[in-house]
C-alpha cells in the first residue's frame, strides 16, 4: 500500500512538471507570434518590364568557301622546254596575254615545209582542173591531186594545233597566282603553269547543309563573314538538285559583292542561314532569365492580396535564344505579363515584391542571366 502511494505521488509530480513546462512554452510561442505580427512581411524590390511578342528567324552557322566566278588552272598539254615567259607569277594579266611559250622551233620548221607542200598541191590541182575541162586529163587524176591537197592542209593544221598547245594565253583578265617558272626549264605534260582568278564584281559562296535542314528557297538572304571582318549580306542563287551520297548534304551557292567582302578565292568564311521559318517569340531583357538545377525560368510579378503589392510567380521556359542583351523565349511564357528584370535574382515563388523604376547599381549583378 505504501509503495502504491509513493508511486502515485511521484507520477503526479512528474505530470505537474511536464504540464508546467508545456504551459510555459505555449505562452512563449504565443508571445512570439504576437510580436511577429507587429513586423511587416519581408519583401524585395525589382525592376520589371512587360513581355511582348516579336518575329524572329532562327539561324544556324556553317562553313562556306569563297569561289571566284572565273577561275582556271592552266596545265601543259605538251612537254617541252620553256622558251618564253610572258608574265611574272603573281601579277595581273589581261585577256589573251601570252603567259607561257614552249619551244616550237621544230614545229615552226615543219610548218614551213607543210605549207610549201600544201601550196604545191594547190597549184597542181588548179592545173589539173584546167586540163580536165579540155579532156586532157582523167577525173581520177584530178581526184588524186585533190586528196593530196587535203592531206597537205591536214598536216598544216596538225602542226598549227601543236604550236597552239605549246602557246598558253590568259583566257580572261585577272590576277595570277605566284609560281616558280623559269625560262629554260623543262615542262612535263599536265604540269601546272599558271592559275588565273578573275576580278569580277561578284563572288560565289559555296556551303553545304544536311538533308534534314530547313529547305532554303532560292533568293533567301544569308550572312557571310570573314574572320576579323563584319558580316555582309548575300543572296542564295542556286542549290544542287541531289543529295551527296557521301555525307548526305546538299551544296548551296550564294552571291555577294566583291566590294563588300574582298576575300580571295578558296578562303573559308562563316555563313549564317535561316534554320527554320519565321517564328513568334517572347522578347525580354537578358536580366529577366534565371536558371537552376531544374532549368531556366523567369518571374512574373502578379497582384497580391494587398493593394499596390505584388508577389513573384515562377514560369519555367524553354527554347531560349540569346540575342545581344535580349533573350527570346519560345515556350513557357505569354505576352502582356509583368516580368521581373534587374533584381530578379533576389526573388522566390510567393515573395512579396515591390516594383521600382531603377535599382541601386550594387543590386544589379553582372551575371544576371545565371
Amino acid at each position: 500500500m505504501m509503495n502504491f502511494l509513493r508511486w502515485t505521488t511521484l507520477l503526479m509530480v512528474i505530470c505537474g512538471v511536464i504540464g508546467g513546462l508545456g504551459y510555459y512554452k505555449y505562452v512563449e510561442i504565443s508571445n512570439s507570434i504576437a510580436e511577429a505580427a507587429n513586423y511587416p512581411e519581408h519583401s524585395e524590390s525589382t525592376e520589371a518590364t512587360i513581355s511582348s511578342y516579336v518575329l524572329h528567324t532562327p539561324q544556324t552557322s556553317v562553313i562556306g568557301e569563297v569561289v571566284a566566278p572565273e577561275w582556271v588552272t592552266l596545265r601543259s598539254q605538251k612537254a617541252g622546254k620553256l622558251a618564253r615567259l610572258g608574265f611574272q607569277p603573281g601579277e595581273d594579266v589581261s585577256k589573251g596575254q601570252l603567259l607561257v611559250q614552249l619551244d616550237v622551233s621544230e614545229e615552226t620548221a615543219r610548218l614551213k615545209g607543210a605549207k610549201a607542200d600544201a601550196e604545191l598541191a594547190r597549184i597542181s590541182l588548179e592545173r589539173a582542173e584546167k586540163l580536165g575541162k579540155s579532156g586532157s586529163i582523167s577525173q581520177s587524176r584530178i581526184d588524186t591531186l585533190q586528196a593530196n591537197l587535203d592531206t597537205a592542209l591536214s598536216n598544216v593544221g596538225i602542226i598549227e594545233s601543236t604550236i597552239d598547245q605549246k602557246t598558253i594565253r590568259a583566257p580572261f583578265a585577272g590576277k595570277s597566282n605566284a609560281g616558280s617558272l623559269v625560262v629554260g626549264q623543262y615542262v612535263n605534260i599536265d604540269e601546272t603553269l599558271a592559275e588565273i582568278v578573275s576580278d569580277k564584281p561578284t563572288l560565289w559562296i559555296d556551303f553545304r547543309l544536311p538533308q534534314t535542314h530547313y529547305d532554303l528557297p532560292v533568293g533567301t538572304e544569308v550572312s557571310v563573314a570573314l574572320r576579323g571582318k563584319p558580316p555582309v549580306s548575300g543572296v542564295l542563287i542556286s542549290r544542287d538538285g541531289s543529295i551527296s551520297s557521301e555525307n548526305r548534304t546538299r551544296l548551296h551557292r550564294a552571291r555577294i559583292k566583291t566590294s563588300d567582302l574582298a576575300a580571295p578565292h578558296g578562303a573559308f568564311v562563316e555563313v549564317k542561314v535561316p534554320a527554320s521559318e519565321q517564328q513568334q517569340l517572347i522578347k525580354l531583357p537578358v536580366s529577366a532569365l534565371r536558371s537552376d538545377a531544374y532549368g531556366q525560368f523567369v518571374y512574373s510579378i502578379e497582384q497580391a492580396e494587398q493593394e499596390e503589392a505584388y508577389r513573384a510567380k515562377r514560369h519555367d521556359v524553354d527554347d531560349v535564344t540569346f540575342l545581344a542583351d535580349q533573350v527570346l523565349i519560345g515556350t513557357g511564357l505569354e505576352a502582356d505579363l509583368q516580368i521581373a528584370t534587374n533584381g530578379s535574382f533576389k526573388l522566390y515563388p510567393g515573395i512579396l515584391t515591390q516594383v521600382v523604376d531603377a535599382l541601386p547599381a550594387e543590386e544589379k549583378p553582372t551575371d544576371s542571366w545565371n
